[in-house]
């Protein structure tokens, strides 16, 4: 979890030849508890703290903060709540007056780097709106799912997730190859278990995920990516989430099984729900700062996207048991998507070209991602 740190000092009732105080502080969290330390000297106060809960407001008491140690050092550990936080505050009272505050908000992702509030205050409406509600629900999710590991971490004792074990290799099945009664097979049977297991709670996939290692355990990751936690968490790189929804589509048909039904359509509502206002979609959601924000037709990730999305619209096997309602929603995503691919292409001359590997979200345009990977017009990276 990363934290926004909002600092202000409130010196007016002091005179200028008072010496401002130092301080210096940091937050860190794992699943079980919050831990703040800090130091402090040129200052004589009573030092406070109160955390504050989603839905609570700043209605939280405060309380006193222990007492520093001999070399000044405040050390703070709080249990996180199972509705997870909102806000840390620390605060330094001389009095009635407040000479130090700080606050640490919780941000699930960390703060967005193309997607930035400056940009999207800018945006007239009714886009600026939409592109709100879309950043408030990414938010939402990510929350959730990091309380959902929290969770299952503070059942365990476990302060820090396990990675899941990683595959390099693409979870892919060749449609065009594939005898399609192999998925009546016990051995798809059970790799289906395994990949229910991993879908996020926001109802996508990661990537490289060794599903020949079995299902997930309380306390692991859904993502395996370098053990660093919420990276490529719920993605459409490397075809990711677009072929489990199919594979376990197929499962779903062929052994009649309900939990795969629903778990392939909470894969179509998260590729609904990724989808950005103007039709593209990130390489990751909920959404991940960087270049992960950016409109990505790198390995075909929207491609992936669309593919799925006509196929469940028009009711083709294996999605010919959706209902009306879903291929009716998914029919207009494809049309926004395909819209947005379209608007993306890169015009020379007036003429219609190709695409970069990523697009910009809110102005299209090419943009960078690696170091690797600059704007420029791309071949077998894009549609």
């Amino acid at each position: 979890m990363k934290f926004r740190a909002l600092l202000s000092f409130f010196l007016a009732a002091f005179s200028s030849a008072k010496a401002d105080p130092d301080w210096t502080s940091d937050l860190r969290e794992d699943l079980l508890e919050l831990h703040y330390s800090g130091a402090a000297s040129g200052i004589s106060a009573v030092w406070e703290w109160r955390l504050n809960v989603p839905g609570a407001g700043e209605n939280a008491s405060w309380q006193a903060l222990p007492e520093a140690d001999n070399e000044g050092k405040f050390k703070l550990v709080v249990p996180t709540p199972d509705v997870g936080w909102e806000s840390l505050e620390i605060r330094a009272r001389e009095g009635e007056t407040v000479r130090l505050n700080r606050t640490w908000v919780c941000e699930p992702h960390g703060p967005l780097q193309m997607l930035t509030p400056t940009r999207i205050d800018a945006l007239p409406d009714p886009d600026r709106k939409v592109w709100q509600e879309y950043l408030a629900r990414s938010k939402r999710l990510a929350l959730q799912e990091r309380r959902a590991l929290a969770l299952e971490g503070r059942k365990l004792g476990q302060r820090v997730s396990t990675p899941a074990p990683e595959d390099s290799k693409e979870f892919e099945f060749d449609d065009e190859k594939m005898d399609v009664a192999w998925y009546a097979t016990a051995e798809a049977a059970k790799l289906a278990d395994i990949v229910l297991t991993y879908q996020t709670p926001s109802g996508g996939w990661s990537k490289a995920v060794d599903y020949a290692k079995g299902s997930r355990k309380p306390g692991t990751h859904w993502t395996s990516q370098d053990g660093k936690g919420w990276h490529y968490c719920g993605t459409l790189d490397n075809r990711a989430t677009t072929e489990q929804i199919k594979f376990l589509a197929q499962v779903a048909q062929a052994h009649g099984r309900e939990d795969c039904r629903v778990a392939t359509l909470r894969g179509i509502d998260w590729l609904l729900a990724a989808q950005f206002p103007n039709g593209g979609w990130p390489q990751v959601y909920p959404l991940e700062p960087g270049y992960h924000e950016a409109i990505t037709f790198n390995d075909g990730a929207v491609t992936h996207a669309l593919e799925v999305l006509h196929a469940v619209s028009h009711g083709d096997a294996p999605f010919d048991w959706v209902s009306a309602e879903i291929r009716q929603k998914a029919q207009a995503a494809f049309d926004r998507g395909l819209n947005c691919l379209l608007t993306c292409q890169v015009r020379l001359n007036d003429v219609r070209t190709v695409w970069c590997a990523q697009h910009d979200p809110l102005t299209l345009v090419p943009v960078a991602a690696r170091l690797k990977e600059p704007p420029s017009l791309s071949g077998g990276k894009a549609p």
